[in-house]
Protein backbone atom coordinates (compact mmCIF):
# COMPACT_ATOMS: atom_id res chain seq x y z
CA UNK A 1 0.00 0.00 0.00
CA UNK A 2 2.37 2.81 0.47
CA UNK A 3 3.90 2.17 -3.13
CA UNK A 4 0.04 2.85 -4.56
CA UNK A 5 0.93 6.39 -2.40
CA UNK A 6 3.98 7.04 -4.02
CA UNK A 7 1.98 5.76 -7.44
CA UNK A 8 -0.48 8.50 -6.94
CA UNK A 9 1.72 11.20 -6.07
CA UNK A 10 3.65 11.04 -8.98
CA UNK A 11 0.38 10.65 -11.30
CA UNK A 12 -0.50 14.04 -9.08
CA UNK A 13 2.68 15.66 -10.34
CA UNK A 14 2.23 14.44 -13.80
CA UNK A 15 -1.03 15.69 -14.54
CA UNK A 16 -0.10 19.39 -12.39
CA UNK A 17 2.22 19.86 -15.45
CA UNK A 18 0.94 18.33 -17.96
CA UNK A 19 -2.78 18.19 -19.56
CA UNK A 20 -4.15 14.88 -19.56
CA UNK A 21 -4.84 15.56 -23.39
CA UNK A 22 -1.01 16.20 -24.22
CA UNK A 23 -0.14 13.23 -22.09
CA UNK A 24 -2.31 10.73 -23.89
CA UNK A 25 -1.37 12.42 -27.43
CA UNK A 26 2.33 11.69 -26.49
CA UNK A 27 2.04 8.18 -25.52
CA UNK A 28 -0.30 7.14 -28.38
CA UNK A 29 2.45 8.91 -30.21
CA UNK A 30 5.60 6.72 -28.46
CA UNK A 31 3.55 3.42 -28.72
CA UNK A 32 3.35 3.68 -32.29
CA UNK A 33 7.21 4.80 -32.64
CA UNK A 34 8.05 1.99 -30.64
CA UNK A 35 6.01 -0.65 -32.55
CA UNK A 36 7.60 -2.75 -35.18
CA UNK A 37 5.89 -1.53 -38.41
CA UNK A 38 7.01 -4.70 -40.45
CA UNK A 39 4.99 -7.45 -38.11
CA UNK A 40 1.48 -8.23 -39.44
CA UNK A 41 -1.50 -6.58 -38.56
CA UNK A 42 -3.10 -8.54 -35.39
CA UNK A 43 -5.16 -6.13 -33.79
CA UNK A 44 -7.28 -2.10 -34.59
CA UNK A 45 -8.99 -0.41 -32.50
CA UNK A 46 -11.15 0.57 -35.80
CA UNK A 47 -14.36 -0.45 -35.70
CA UNK A 48 -13.75 -0.48 -39.39
CA UNK A 49 -11.53 -2.67 -39.90
CA UNK A 50 -12.99 -4.89 -37.85
CA UNK A 51 -16.55 -5.10 -40.43
CA UNK A 52 -14.62 -4.37 -43.78
CA UNK A 53 -12.22 -6.31 -45.60
CA UNK A 54 -10.86 -2.91 -47.10
CA UNK A 55 -10.49 -1.11 -44.44
CA UNK A 56 -10.86 2.76 -43.82
CA UNK A 57 -9.23 5.66 -45.12
CA UNK A 58 -7.04 6.01 -41.79
CA UNK A 59 -5.49 2.14 -42.85
CA UNK A 60 -1.89 2.19 -42.11
CA UNK A 61 -1.91 5.53 -40.44
CA UNK A 62 -0.18 3.97 -37.43
CA UNK A 63 2.64 2.19 -39.55
CA UNK A 64 2.89 5.78 -40.89
CA UNK A 65 4.00 6.81 -37.75
CA UNK A 66 6.21 3.89 -36.99
CA UNK A 67 8.10 4.23 -40.30
CA UNK A 68 8.43 7.67 -40.12
CA UNK A 69 9.63 6.99 -36.14
CA UNK A 70 12.45 5.13 -37.89
CA UNK A 71 13.07 8.06 -40.35
CA UNK A 72 11.88 5.82 -43.27
CA UNK A 73 10.09 8.14 -45.33
CA UNK A 74 9.34 6.53 -48.45
CA UNK A 75 7.81 3.57 -46.62
CA UNK A 76 6.00 6.01 -44.56
CA UNK A 77 4.83 7.69 -47.43
CA UNK A 78 3.68 4.15 -49.26
CA UNK A 79 2.18 3.14 -45.83
CA UNK A 80 0.04 6.29 -45.31
CA UNK A 81 0.61 9.49 -46.98
CA UNK A 82 -0.43 11.88 -44.64
CA UNK A 83 1.81 10.18 -41.98
CA UNK A 84 3.72 12.92 -41.32
CA UNK A 85 1.15 15.32 -41.42
CA UNK A 86 -0.35 13.99 -38.72
CA UNK A 87 2.42 14.08 -36.45
CA UNK A 88 2.94 17.39 -37.07
CA UNK A 89 -1.18 18.45 -36.22
CA UNK A 90 -0.39 16.70 -33.17
CA UNK A 91 2.68 17.95 -31.68
CA UNK A 92 1.04 21.36 -32.90
CA UNK A 93 -1.94 20.62 -30.82
CA UNK A 94 0.31 19.57 -27.94
CA UNK A 95 2.30 22.90 -28.51
CA UNK A 96 -0.93 24.80 -28.11
CA UNK A 97 -2.36 22.89 -25.12
CA UNK A 98 0.70 23.66 -23.21
CA UNK A 99 1.05 27.18 -24.22
CA UNK A 100 -2.43 27.66 -22.92
CA UNK A 101 -2.35 25.95 -20.03
CA UNK A 102 1.09 27.44 -19.04
CA UNK A 103 -0.50 30.85 -19.55
CA UNK A 104 -3.21 30.41 -17.77
CA UNK A 105 -1.58 28.75 -14.47
CA UNK A 106 0.99 31.81 -14.72
CA UNK A 107 -2.17 34.02 -14.92
CA UNK A 108 -3.86 31.85 -11.36
CA UNK A 109 -0.70 32.14 -9.51
CA UNK A 110 -0.50 36.08 -10.13
CA UNK A 111 -4.19 36.67 -8.60
CA UNK A 112 -3.28 34.34 -6.02
CA UNK A 113 -0.44 36.37 -5.26
CA UNK A 114 -1.31 39.89 -6.17
CA UNK A 115 -5.46 39.55 -5.95
CA UNK A 116 -7.84 40.32 -8.77
CA UNK A 117 -5.75 40.02 -12.25
CA UNK A 118 -6.69 42.15 -15.10
CA UNK A 119 -5.37 40.83 -18.17
CA UNK A 120 -3.61 43.53 -20.28
CA UNK A 121 -5.53 43.27 -23.57
CA UNK A 122 -9.51 43.94 -21.23
CA UNK A 123 -9.45 47.60 -22.17
CA UNK A 124 -10.85 50.24 -20.43
CA UNK A 125 -12.67 50.01 -17.06
CA UNK A 126 -12.32 46.55 -16.71
CA UNK A 127 -9.97 46.55 -14.18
Amino acid sequence: MKHLGSVYSGWHWVQARLPLEVLLWLLGLAVLALTDPHEEHLFSFCPFSWVLESGCPGCGLGHGIAYLARGEWEASWRAHPLAAPAVVLLLWRCGRLLYFYRKRNHQLTKVKCYGKYTPPDAGPGAG
